[in-house]
């Protein structure tokens, strides 16, 4: 009998914090890679966030660098894109990282990172 009750806490426990921890999926980005760009040619690629529960709150790079003359820019009416613009001026291979996070990230979790890279020739 002792046994058995003590499986029944256990398993209350247990049910208990699955209940109070939300799963969310992963955020996804699109498109997954990148086109090439071209020097002196204006770029224009929109990257877009998906699987979020609650609106997205920014997207930005988080890391590595853009090529001279483009930026990331957050489409704030959109909420789930941003837009890789501008004219590169430098030939190369540029890698960089574009980071999501949600709005009520404290209570969903959901951010999400995508490593893109770009060649410019």
């Amino acid at each position: 009998m002792r046994a058995h009750l003590a499986a029944v806490v256990v398993i209350s426990v247990a049910v208990g914090l699955v209940g109070c921890i939300p799963v969310r999926p992963a955020l996804a980005f699109s498109p997954s890679a990148l086109p090439n760009a071209t020097a002196g040619t204006a770029y224009l690629q929109t990257i877009t966030v998906s699987n979020n529960v609650t609106p997205v709150g920014d997207i930005s790079v988080s890391s590595g660098s853009l090529p001279p003359g483009v930026t990331l820019n957050f489409v704030r009416g959109s909420s789930v894109s941003a837009d890789l613009t501008g004219t590169p001026t430098a030939r190369g291979t540029y890698v960089f990282t574009v980071s999501a996070w949600c709005l009520g990230t404290n209570v969903s979790g959901q951010t999400g990172d995508q490593t893109y890279t770009l060649i410019v020739s």
